[in-house]
């Protein structure tokens, strides 16, 4: 028959681990992510949680961004080693969450858990940035020769994001960008062998990359590099189209 003294030690132990992960006892599927991946995931009721793992050495800082698709209210939590809590959000009005830049405190796994309030299915977007990743491309990513549009986040002024484009032929095409949220993209398209052939920016007081057309001359992978103007962070829409 258990003692006093052992119950006592069992409820402690039950408190603590309640206390250390305020999702327990959902449904919870695991993935794996790294810091500067943007990821997509769909939520189909308020029980269920997604657990982004990445793991990092002690000292870089992290910023977190997600946003909620259609009827999708994520709630977000960033926990360290041994399931210390760094950072917890929801969003006060709308469908968007975003930290401020959080230390790491030790070496060690990390975890993005992202559950949805509103109990209705739907996705979301996760987007992750690094201190470590400053001055390099964010987001390594394709763009179809067919067309198309893609949405991405800098995190800070000195953040890139660089796109492969893989023509299969000659082609004539015509590129185009809106900042959101203070950014002012620019818009770089540069040969195979790396020479810059368009470079794009908006008009002072604007956030908005008018569309320009270029024609490329033979088939080959290029690479569309997208950065800040003006020294902000914020969300960009490209859009690629034939």
């Amino acid at each position: 028959m258990p003692t006093s003294r052992s119950l006592l030690f069992a409820v402690n132990v039950l408190l603590l681990l309640a206390l250390s992960d305020p999702f327990q006892g959902f449904a919870r599927t695991r993935r794996d992510t790294q810091l500067g991946a943007q990821q997509v995931g769909s939520l189909s009721n308020e029980t269920e949680i997604h657990d982004w793992v990445f793991w990092s050495n002690r000292g870089p800082q992290v910023r977190l961004r997600v946003e909620g698709q259609g009827p999708v209210v994520p709630r977000v939590t960033l926990t360290g080693p041994n399931f210390a809590l760094l950072w917890e959000d929801q969003p006060l009005t709308g469908r968007m969450v975003m930290s401020e830049w959080i230390s790491l405190p030790r070496d060690g796994q990390y975890t993005i858990s992202i559950r949805n309030l509103s109990g209705e299915s739907g996705t979301y977007r996760l987007f992750s940035a690094s201190t470590q990743q400053q001055g390099v491309p964010l987001r390594r990513g394709e763009l179809s020769e067919r067309g198309g549009n893609v949405r991405g986040w800098l995190a800070s002024a000195s953040h890139i994001d660089s796109y492969t484009l893989n023509l299969s032929a000659p082609a004539q095409l015509t590129l185009a960008a809106q900042g959101f949220e203070g950014l002012a993209p620019t818009v770089s398209l540069r040969t195979p062998d790396g020479r810059e052939v368009l470079f794009l920016r908006p008009p002072p007081g604007s956030a908005s990359v008018s569309p320009a057309t270029v024609r490329l001359p033979s088939a080959g992978t290029y690479t569309v590099v997208i950065a800040s103007d003006l020294g902000t962070s914020g969300i960009y829409n490209l859009v690629l189209t034939r």
